[in-house]
């Protein structure tokens, strides 16, 4: 299962309603815009250096959030 079927799943309207509320999704979430956003096709795409959100908003680890450079 890929990242973004996660998410699409974890807001489902079939899910469990703390399934969003979940630490690790909101990581996964949090991972996942910082780094990828959909065109207007509806296409996944990268962000490039300049898309990126400032250093200091986003976490570079999943593993430790508080980490930054």
């Amino acid at each position: 299962m890929t990242a973004r079927e996660i998410l699409t799943a974890a807001w489902a309207a079939s899910a469990p309603p703390h399934l969003p509320l979940l630490p690790q999704v909101e990581i996964l979430r949090q991972a996942w815009v910082h780094h990828y956003f959909s065109d207007a096709r509806g296409r996944l795409r990268w962000r490039d250096g300049h898309a990126l959100p400032p250093a200091h908003l986003r976490f570079d680890s999943p593993y430790d959030t508080d980490t930054h450079y």
